[in-house]
């Protein structure tokens, strides 16, 4: 056993990750010492036969020789820069993964920076100054699958969205296609690097948390693009000449026609990812260059969530438990698209999900399959509709219903209809806050008195990004443009995160993950009266407001104080309180 073996294996119990006192461990421990285990990896023996857990090894390394872990090494990286700058084969026989080159030398990740002599052939290999990042050997193993994998163009190859090229097309030399119209007409059967192309840029869209993979035609190639944290960033683009062989295969895979090249497409498909299903929507729209695909990436981790982990503080989580705990009533979701109304309604539903209860939804597309809830999807062209589906789901003697989105005055009454029968009713309503979704009612034509009586609550909510805990530090708090409000001023936390630009887990953008920012209006029996009497929707806020009802900003701004969020990305999302 070698003395970076030993070493491991001691710091291993220091740290509690091992104890002399478990009989069992402390047996496999003499035997990992014993002359017929000199060769065995300490690292692996530690995971498989010791059931020390992969996070808590790298996380007692990374701690005790003051390194950063990264538990995705090429979140936010360059991957066409980072694939240059160490071999493939000398990275996989080594167990490294390269991550950038900076004026200090070269940053890597490994999973046993207690290992020199592999540190050693780094430096000898590349004759730069290693600092290794802490990571654990099955993200290593995954990072290296992504960054050498086999439908990726080196640098040298092929251009990057991080440096500019020289070899450009010009387009008075090539001749525009019409809208739809594939350049490279249909693809070749015999293009297998297609498949293992469509996988890899799955996989790394996936292993990086993105929600969203843009497709999108150029002259000179096939942009890609991961949306992570709410931000598009670039990723390697694909050849022009492979372009029509990866858009097919998705097509194929997501049902959808592949002779149709002029029209709009949606369609599903289903993919597996280190062990892990995740759901995809496909959104095909014609372009000029070629088909534009949308992949949004449905993963039910992220869609069903604790309260707490939506961001809701003790007392909204306290009200909303109540709210929903109702027998019938109305409840509103509101905010614009991408704001986190869809996971909030399949967390609340899948909290009230139970045996003695039917709960039917009737969604535009259903985005998420829940076990034990009947969903419904629209179908505009057979005449499907919400409030065509919501009278039928009515003799289905539901509990609760859940109805996509309240977009005319025939779904609006419906759901007041509902509501008021004794059935607990969840909808969404795309409004600037709360108060702004009962006048949304009202002018969809529902009585004023109606809307009184049925609406239980009004939750209004943004998404905003969480500051990156493996960096986080101090700095000034930065002003508005054109100074603070008040409200921002008693509001303004000591200090905010910075970023830093080593950071492999947010890649220098200080953020990662993202948290909701939360109104909860729940009516009482003066604001049902002012409702009932048709007060305009300027009245009710200030009535709201005169009674000390917490707004979006100010949420916001709590959020940033405690250091959840930062003051730039609540002044982004929500608007002045007091406008």
């Amino acid at each position: 056993m070698t003395p970076a073996d030993r070493f491991l294996l001691s710091l291993a119990v220091r740290s509690g990750l091992l104890g002399d006192s478990d009989q069992e461990k402390a047996t496999l421990l003499a035997q990992a010492a014993s002359p017929m285990a000199e060769s065995k990896d300490v690292s692996r023996w530690l995971l498989e036969e010791a059931g020390v857990e992969e996070q808590s090894l790298a996380q007692v390394m990374a701690n005790h020789f003051g390194l950063t872990l990264a538990l995705d090494p090429l979140v936010g990286r360059d991957l066409v820069q980072a694939r240059g700058l160490v071999p493939e084969h000398l990275a996989r026989r080594l167990r490294i993964v390269p991550l950038e080159q900076t004026r200090g030398g070269l940053s890597i990740a490994i999973d046993n920076p207690v290992d020199e002599s592999r540190l050693a052939d780094v430096v000898q290999a590349t004759g730069s100054q290693v600092h290794p990042v802490v990571s654990t050997r099955s993200a290593i193993e995954r990072a290296l699958g992504v960054l050498y994998a086999p439908t990726s163009e080196s640098s040298s190859e092929r251009p990057s969205f991080a440096l500019k090229t020289e070899e450009t097309v010009s387009p008075a030399t090539q001749r525009r296609p019409a809208i739809g119209e594939r350049r490279d007409g249909i693809p070749r059967e015999e293009d297998v690097g297609s498949a293992r192309r469509v996988e890899a840029l799955i996989a790394g869209a996936v292993r990086r948390g993105a929600s969203d993979i843009h497709l999108e035609p150029t002259e000179q190639w096939l942009a890609v693009r991961y949306r992570i944290d709410g931000e598009l960033l670039h990723a390697d683009p694909v050849p022009v000449e492979g372009q029509g062989a990866v858009i097919s295969r998705l097509k194929i895979l997501a049902g959808l026609s592949i002779s149709e090249r002029r029209l709009p497409q949606d369609g599903r498909m289903r993919q597996e990812v280190d062990g892990r299903s995740t759901d995809i929507r496909v959104s095909s729209l014609p372009s000029v260059w070629g088909e534009s695909l949308v992949l949004r990436l449905l993963d039910p981790a992220s869609m069903i969530k604790r309260p707490e982990d939506l961001g809701f503080s003790v007392q909204q989580r306290e009200r909303w438990t109540r709210v929903v705990s109702e027998q019938d009533g109305l409840v509103l979701v509101t905010g614009p698209t991408g704001s986190g109304k869809t996971t909030t309604l399949y967390s609340t539903l899948h909290r009230l999900n139970a045996v003695t209860r039917k709960i039917i939804t009737v969604e535009d597309p259903v985005e998420f399959e829940v076990p034990g809830i009947n969903q419904v999807a629209v179908r505009p062209e057979l005449n499907v509709t919400f409030s065509s589906v919501l009278r039928s789901m009515l003799r289905q003697s539901p509990d609760v219903i859940m109805v996509g989105e309240v977009r005319d005055r025939e779904t609006a009454e419906m759901v007041i209809q509902a509501s008021l029968t004794g059935h607990l009713v969840f909808s969404t309503l795309h409004t600037n806050d709360a108060v702004g979704a009962v006048s949304r009612m009202i002018n969809l034509g529902v009585k004023p008195f109606l809307v009184a009586s049925a609406l239980r609550a009004v939750l209004a909510q943004r998404l905003v990004r969480k500051v990156c805990p493996s960096c986080r530090g101090n700095r000034p708090p930065s002003a508005p443009p054109g100074g603070a409000p008040d409200a921002v001023s008693r509001n303004t936390p000591k200090g905010y995160s910075k970023s830093s630009l080593t950071c492999s887990q947010c890649g220098g953008s200080g953020y990662h993950g993202r948290i909701g920012l939360f109104e909860l209006l729940v009516p009482d029996h003066a604001l049902r009266e002012s409702i009932a009497q048709g007060c305009s929707l300027g009245d009710l806020r200030a009535r709201v407001r005169a009674e000390g009802f917490p707004t979006l900003r100010e949420d916001g701004l709590s959020k940033a104080a405690r250091g959840e969020t930062t003051l730039e990305e609540v002044l982004g999302a929500t608007i002045n309180d007091n406008n």
